[in-house]
């Protein structure tokens, strides 16, 4: 069976931390033998023609697949938030529609990256919720991704696109909230 077309779409990989919750650089924790953050990388490079991957407290450089459509960036000021590390990834993306994940999110599947690409419509972003919880990727349109770009990097993303009203879509894919932040989260995501 032949695999579905990439999406016409840039995917930013927010991987820049320290990780202090965790105590240790969780973008490193080996899940089945690979790091933690390359789940996240590999299934947006399976759907999207252009990922970014932002790396800033840990360098991620030698654990990277060599593959053509993936650009690694540096936020030196990965201290400053996430927002500062999204504006990164945006400054080097050529894509007008952009997906926004965190790299602790493992499980989140590919075809959820499909379902919110085909809903959003004309709507300025876009995002999962399942179970009654919201989660990631978050879809960017222009406008979205604009007020983002300029806004100040310690505020949070939703918030600074809140007054565009993004469209709340819904999926069955409950790795879209079940992100790995402290060593408990560690433990449940290895079954333990």
């Amino acid at each position: 069976m032949k695999s579905p077309q990439p999406l016409g779409a840039c995917c930013i990989v927010l991987a820049a931390g320290e990780s202090s919750r965790m105590g240790r650089p969780k973008q490193l924790l080996e899940l089945d033998g690979k790091p933690l953050f390359t789940y996240a990388l590999n299934t947006a490079l399976a759907v999207c023609e252009e990922v970014i991957l932002v790396h800033g407290a840990v360098d991620l450089s030698g654990y990277l697949p060599p593959v053509w459509n993936l650009k690694l960036v540096t936020n030196r000021d990965w201290y400053r938030g996430m927002l500062g590390s999204l504006q990164t990834g945006l400054a080097r993306c050529r894509h007008t529609r952009v997906f926004v994940i965190p790299a602790d999110l493992p499980l989140v599947q590919a075809a959820t990256y499909r379902h919110l690409a085909g809903a959003q419509g004309t709507a300025p972003a876009a995002f999962p919720v399942c179970n009654g919880r919201r989660g990631h990727p978050v879809l960017l349109g222009p406008e979205a991704a604009a007020l983002i770009f300029a806004a100040d990097p310690g505020l949070k993303a939703m918030k600074v696109i809140a007054p565009l009203s993004p469209l709340a879509v819904e999926v069955t894919d409950s790795g879209i909230y079940r992100d790995i932040d402290t060593p408990e989260e560690w433990k449940r995501l290895k079954g333990e």
